[in-house]
């Protein structure tokens, strides 16, 4: 399986749509988007649509420079519902619990971004939700990993059963000067760590165990049927090389980096694993 470069992966419009709406609610200029982004209004906004990946970072750029704002995307997440990610958002609401509910999204979620990767992770020591790019300065960004772990938090809060804690939260970009936005939004006694190997929030064991608010397990049947439609008519994207970079840079601060180990964590023999990367290249 070929991987997709950079430049062939695309995000869908509905990202897109929230940029601009924020823009427009703090009633910003845009006569200078064309300009700055080298892509037209319309093309950020047309529904149900995607776009080049290579947009939407300029679109968080100039976003970003015309608000002065450097932590953009924890601003915008208040905008966010998981509706409207149309089916797959619907699809993920209806699950019984908080991590059958980011499983179910995260499975499906290259139906809206083919760059990034999100995963629920349930360990001992601590319950998880990772959010990395493919590969170091790749993708979007800090404003997009700041948006969408503000975007999971506060979804968190709002269809929980039950409260729920936040121990820590990591992002891959280096320390601000300044942490008082993170701590507002994200509270104040939560741990914040920079320049880690993937993006991430930490919650104590057994976190994503919490039942939901509110769940309909024939109205997911339905629309479970039409998602893995959708996904079926989407490209390949070279799954594998995201969930490689994930566990080489869980491995590496332990130093245990061996093709052996790295293979287990895939749930690939050594053999199958070595082959598969050969046929990638």
């Amino acid at each position: 399986m070929a991987m997709r470069s950079l430049k062939e992966k695309r995000v869908s419009t509905e990202i897109t749509r929230i940029i601009i709406r924020y823009l427009e609610k703090l009633e910003i200029n845009l006569s200078d988007l064309a300009e700055k982004t080298h892509a037209s209004y319309e093309l950020f906004v047309e529904p149900d649509q995607k776009i080049p990946i290579h947009s939407e970072l300029h679109l968080w750029q100039y976003a970003a420079q015309k608000t002065e704002d450097p932590h953009i995307g924890i601003s915008m997440a208040h905008l966010f519902d998981y509706k409207t990610l149309g089916v797959i958002g619907y699809l993920a609401l209806q699950q019984p619990t908080l991590f059958k509910m980011m499983e179910t999204f995260c499975h499906y979620h290259r139906m809206v971004h083919e760059e990034a990767t999100l995963k629920p992770v349930c360990r001992e020591e601590a319950d998880y939700m990772e959010h990395h790019f493919s590969g170091p300065g790749e993708g979007p960004g800090q404003a997009a990993s700041e948006f969408t772990l503000a975007t999971v938090w506060m979804i968190f809060k709002e269809v929980s059963a039950l409260p729920i804690i936040l121990k820590e939260v990591s992002f891959q970009h280096h320390r601000p000067v300044s942490i008082q936005k993170y701590q507002a939004f994200f509270g104040s006694k939560v741990n914040f760590k920079f320049s880690q190997p993937t993006n991430q929030l930490c919650f104590p064991p057994s976190t994503l165990a919490t039942p939901t608010r509110h769940s309909d397990n024939q109205l997911g049947k339905i629309l479970k049927t039409y998602a893995d439609q959708v996904l079926a008519s989407l490209p390949e994207t070279g799954d594998l090389e995201h969930s490689l970079y994930q566990v080489i840079s869980e491995l590496m601060p332990a130093n245990n980096l061996h093709i052996d180990v790295v293979a287990h964590r895939l749930g690939l023999s050594r053999r199958t694993l070595q082959r598969r990367l050969s046929g990638e290249k």
